[in-house]
């Protein structure tokens, strides 16, 4: 990685329509205490997503667990993502759940990323990675897309590009995930760990009563998941909104949300509240 001038493009498939290496991009940034920078679509749509890609995002991040999107939208966003950034984004993809569908169709796009929510054991970890490879040493299911091959390809070579490239992010969001996290860090195909900070604070009760115990329940549950993400060397990620956005540590994260299609209309709600409040 080359920290002074760092672009996605150094890890662009000849092809658009195949992956970044994004396994390298986050095992580089780790390396380099760096940081993926990353625009967090929560309504996506292809039109929005023609405009977000050429922004210069590191990665721009589809959510299809929270929101209605089709199958075959979906492979329109990610492929509007990956052509109109001109390499330069990586698509990333939230599937609904632990499933073949999402994931295979995502992947089959060109996704560069993958994320899983819920994980709570090693078992589901395990079961992430089998989705999302071909390989019997990953105990892989993923069924080979005969007609994303190109003309002449090697379908061994094409295979071996995609289990090697595409980055499998798993999401720890509750206290069993928490209490299981070295046995879910101990899954060696696991490439990055994502806290998901809102969904854990509703487990430990934080929103209902916002006490110092919980406060403090919050923080000791985060430190544990980093320091051992830390042991297994795995790569470190979490929304990074505004505050958290610009106070963050470097290296504190490697694959950090630092924008996203609600914040800005977030934005317009509270200038609309200013508006009436100075003209009405």
């Amino acid at each position: 990685m080359d920290t002074k001038r760092f672009s996605m493009v150094q890890y662009r498939h000849k092809s658009l329509s195949f992956p970044h290496d994004v396994r390298s991009a986050l095992r580089d940034a780790k390396e380099n205490e760096a940081a993926l920078l990353g625009y967090a679509m929560f309504s996506p749509s292809v039109h929005a997503a023609r405009k977000i890609a050429p922004m210069g995002h590191d990665f721009v991040w589809v959510d299809v667990k929270h929101s209605a999107t089709s199958a075959s939208e979906l492979v329109d966003i990610i492929t509007a993502i990956n052509y109109m950034s001109e390499g330069h984004s990586s698509a990333s993809v939230r599937v609904p759940s632990i499933s073949a569908e999402w994931t295979t169709w995502a992947l089959d796009a060109g996704a560069g990323s993958i994320m899983f929510p819920r994980v709570h054991t090693a078992e589901d970890a395990r079961r992430c990675v089998s989705l999302s490879t071909f390989s019997e040493l990953t105990a892989g299911r993923r069924s080979v897309p005969p007609f994303r091959l190109q003309v002449g390809a090697d379908i061994n070579n094409f295979m071996d590009a995609w289990d090697n490239r595409v980055a499998i992010i798993v999401e720890i969001e509750s206290m069993i995930g928490v209490s299981n996290i070295e046995d879910i860090c101990q899954v060696e195909r696991i490439d990055c760990i994502w806290i998901n900070d809102v969904n854990l604070k509703l487990n430990i009760g934080l929103p209902k009563d916002n006490d110092k115990s919980c406060e403090a329940d919050f923080l000791a549950a985060v430190e544990k998941v980093w320091n051992v993400a830390d042991k297994y060397n795995k790569a470190k990620g979490g929304f990074a909104f505004g505050l958290a956005r610009d106070q963050a540590p470097s290296g504190s994260r490697h694959y950090m949300m630092i924008a996203s299609d609600m914040g800005h209309l977030f934005q317009d709600v509270r200038a609309f509240a200013v508006a009436r409040e100075r003209y009405q």
